[in-house]
């Protein structure tokens, strides 16, 4: 259901003047628009006999936060020049077309000399905030700010809780209004990027979404944050922290006000199909292969040392011990790491003299081995690095390093004589991105856009070599769902006890927006998460002397592994 009405001439007890006045009403939310308050907004909940007061007071307003100046609108030019459209006052059963719509427009004067106009758009299931800048000359941005007019003319929102998609090594996922979060790719970098996406539980319990909705070449930014104020006012911000510069314009990212989600999880679930359904990305078409499914095993427990245990005898001694306790796995990965240095990824024959050899073997008993790099350029000259300030990341537009890729995954991945034909990567340390200031690379990318266009390359070189190969990152978000194949929860560092809560959390969010990506349950080794984790991703086993030497752990294993084989029900949801 979706009602739009219009009163043309509605007249207003408090001011005793006739201003037009628009109601939608949906199944999920009504709203009521005056013109005596055109920047104000009024949502309310869907049933029209409820006397509750409004669920939000959205503040029809957005700004930049530049490095010249904050581009305040000024509230006095605020005005709402728009035509009605007679075709869209009317009633659209469930059946009608679900993308219809209705746009109010507005203008308002920068403090700064330049004009906004904002556009609110009305559909069954959300509200979409749009707004674009004009100015002269050029800006240099910190924060796009919405659903403000101003630090202290943000919008008001009735909830009592948000969540936040972004794990900490605290697992701090509930928070309230009051206290600002950022998702994406923060200091943690547990997954990078987490979705840009905050659900809020609203009164009553049901839950909406906030989120933007740029296209891949918008993801300029580095957070997606909440911008509180004091009693309970509310904005959202984009984060600049590369300080891109815009010419005469800059168009914000539509931000998505979507209604009606049963959890936080189908909130984001929401989030993701949304942004489908708005064209601003396609779902992957992975060529998934039977073996990605199986139970994943990791030398790190067995790298006594670090790093510097990671050699041929640690890991075949490994091997040997799994086998030996009657664990049937079926991928390994080696872990950090095998070869000569983090940006240089050929094999250390010191430590590896035959690895070729050592993945045949696994081979021949139907086993698979991922191999272990991360992003670091350690290694790597200079000119084939991103530099920014003291920080070397990889460069993703370089000919130089993409060479240099080419000829690494040719030779992970190839079957040739010398080649290793390892059968995919697990992929670390990611997050980082470009400083603002000079750099030194093959072309400026900022925020998000670095990591996509990082993770794009070495998606699309891995796959033209072995497209079954399996990509397993440490990365939960529908824009990047396209480039990997399998997210990894990362580490934890809480209580045993907490181990399975706080890793299904990951796995819902994980699942929720990776269209199908599988998941990496990763390292908490109780007997609890060897007899749970299954159900919601793959079995992931870092299997020290202690655990193997344990009679109720490894029977937990032995048991699990079990089910697993026996094709026992999961529930990824």
């Amino acid at each position: 259901m979706f009602k739009i009405q219009y009163i043309p001439f509605w007249h207003a007890l408090e001011t005793h003047e006739e201003v037009r006045h628009i109601c939608v009403s949906t199944d999920v939310y009504r709203a009521r628009w005056e013109q005596s308050a055109p920047e104000r907004l009024l949502v309310y909940a869907p049933d029209p006999e409820s006397t509750d007061p409004e669920r939000m007071a959205l503040t029809i307003g957005a700004w930049c936060d530049a490095e010249d100046a904050a581009h305040r609108p000024d509230p006095a030019t605020f005005a709402a020049p728009f035509r009605w459209d007679p075709e869209n006052c009317r009633f659209l059963s469930p059946g009608d077309d679900e993308g219809a719509s209705h746009t109010l427009v507005f203008r308002a004067k920068s403090f700064a000399g330049g004009e906004y106009e904002y556009r609110v758009v009305f559909f069954r299931d959300r509200i979409v905030l749009e707004a674009d800048y004009r100015f002269e000359g050029t800006l240099t941005l910190r924060r796009a700010r919405w659903a403000s007019l101003g630090e202290d003319r943000r919008s008001f929102i009735e909830a009592d809780a948000v969540f936040n998609p972004n794990p900490c090594v605290h697992a701090m996922q509930y928070t309230t209004l009051r206290v600002p979060v950022t998702t994406g790719s923060t200091g943690d970098w547990w997954f990078s990027p987490a979705p840009f996406c905050f659900p809020l539980r609203l009164r009553g319990g049901e839950w909406m979404s906030v989120f933007p909705a740029p296209t891949v070449d918008e993801l300029l930014f580095t957070g997606f944050s909440t911008d509180p104020g004091t009693a309970g006012d509310i904005g959202f911000s984009l984060d600049y922290s590369g300080r891109p510069e815009f010419t005469g314009g800059y168009r914000f990212p539509p931000l998505v006000f979507r209604f009606g989600a049963a959890d936080p999880f189908a909130a984001l679930k929401d989030h993701a199909r949304t942004l489908v359904s708005m064209g601003k990305l396609e779902p992957p078409r992975r060529e998934e292969a039977d073996w990605w499914h199986g139970v994943m095993t990791c030398g790190w427990a067995a790298q006594a040392g670090g790093g510097q245990g990671c050699t041929q005898k640690a890991y075949e001694e490994y091997v040997e011990r799994l086998d030996g306790a009657g664990v049937d796995w079926d991928i390994l990965t080696i872990d950090d790491f095998w070869g000569m240095s983090y940006g240089v990824w050929d094999v250390n024959t010191e430590r590896w003299p035959d690895l070729r050899g050592f993945i045949r073997r696994c081979h021949e008993k139907g086993r698979r081995v991922l191999l272990w790099i991360c992003v670091k350029p350690d290694g790597l000259p200079d000119d084939e690095v991103y530099i920014t300030g003291d920080l070397r990341l990889l460069d993703p537009r370089n000919p130089k390093y993409i060479r240099r890729l080419e000829r690494c995954f040719a030779r992970m991945f190839g079957h040739g004589a010398d080649d290793l034909d390892a059968d995919g990567i697990k992929l670390d340390f990611t997050g980082q991105v470009p400083l603002a200031g000079p750099a030194q690379c093959a072309e400026r990318l900022y925020g998000m856009r670095y990591l996509y266009e990082l993770y794009r390359l070495i998606h699309d070189t891995a796959k033209r070599v072995k497209p079954e190969c399996l990509l397993d990152l440490q990365v939960a978000n529908p824009y990047f769902a396209p480039l990997y194949d399998m997210t990894r929860l990362n580490d934890f560092f809480l209580p045993d006890e907490a181990a399975v809560s706080v890793m299904r959390v990951r796995a819902r969010i994980a699942h929720a927006v990776g269209f199908g990506a599988l998941v990496d349950t990763d390292h908490p080794s109780t007997e609890e998460y060897y007899r749970t984790a299954y159900t919601f991703g793959n079995m992931s086993l870092y299997a020290t002397k202690k655990v193997l030497a344990d009679p109720v752990r490894l029977g937990a294993i032995r048991e699990t592994i079990r089910k697993i084989k026996e094709g026992s029900p999961r529930d990824p949801e």
